[in-house]
């Protein structure tokens, strides 16, 4: 039997989901936003959270046997199809995200696909990169069109979406008014970008790493992640972030820089 939590829930201070913890940060902001569902066992040893419209987060204690895994899975999916909660989709450790993927389309008549492996990262110890040309700067107002342009690149880069620069001014918008955005600039042009996204009790989580096309293979995001990271060393608290596993550049750049590798997440669409 499933019930509800709200974020600071003890379950998210056990051993068990500590553990995994840097792997399943995104359960902390879902936990933070007004319109999460959150579920748990009574005994703590499952967790899902989602919210409206998102891929849901699937965690179980990792001591549990696999058959009982399968149950509680089932269990879960189940509730979620009558109580009429829309998924379209499941994030988690591949194995708990391919199980979910199994039972749950079968009750909804979808299709389910992998959509994403992506890898955990931690960075106890910054390594900056030493010599590379310009500077880290807080993105600013004149920055937006420079941002949503990065924004439309990344998207059709990533998910192969053709959008338009100038739909993305909003979203462009919001990451520079919230002051946790950070470019680098190389002589006058601003030509990197990443955000601290999120804080949590131990981590702080840096996206939107991205730099422009005719700057790449220049140490621009390394540099500027890694000054990213300092700033959050010096806030008390750890980097983290999510690298596709299919992106061996990225990946080997954030190692690069510190950053170690702290479990694999699986993400699977429903349709």
């Amino acid at each position: 039997m499933l019930e509800r939590f709200e974020g600071g829930d003890s379950v998210l201070k056990q051993a068990s989901f500590l553990a995994d913890e840097v792997a399943y940060n995104i359960i902390y902001r879902i936990c933070d936003s007004e319109t999460r569902l959150c579920w748990k066992t009574a005994d703590d040893t499952l967790v899902f959270a989602k919210t409206p419209g998102n891929s849901g987060w699937l965690w179980m204690a990792p001591e549990l046997p696999n058959a009982v895994r399968e149950g509680m899975a089932r269990n879960l999916a189940g509730q979620l199809y009558r109580e009429g909660i829309e998924v379209t989709g499941i994030s988690g450790s591949p194995e708990l995200a391919g199980l979910f993927a199994r039972v749950y389309p079968p009750l909804t008549g979808q299709s389910q696909r992998l959509h994403i492996k992506l890898e955990a990262y931690r960075c106890p110890v910054v390594r900056p990169p030493l010599d590379i040309a310009g500077a880290i700067r807080k993105a600013r107002t004149e920055d937006i069109k420079t941002v949503a342009g990065f924004i439309a690149a990344f998207t059709q880069e990533a998910y192969g979406q053709q959008v338009e620069v100038a739909s993305q001014i909003p979203a462009a918008a919001e990451m520079v008014e919230s002051g946790e955005l950070y470019v680098w600039v190389e002589e006058e042009k601003l030509v990197s970008m990443a955000a601290i996204a999120h804080r949590t009790a131990r981590h702080a989580r840096i996206n939107a790493v991205y730099t422009g096309l005719d700057a790449r293979n220049r140490g621009f995001a390394s540099a500027l992640v890694a000054k990213v990271s300092t700033i959050i060393v010096a806030g008390g608290l750890e980097p983290m972030l999510y690298a596709d596993v299919q992106n061996p550049a990225a990946n080997k750049a954030y190692r690069n820089i510190g950053f170690r590798p702290s479990g694999q997440i699986f993400e699977y669409r429903f349709s």
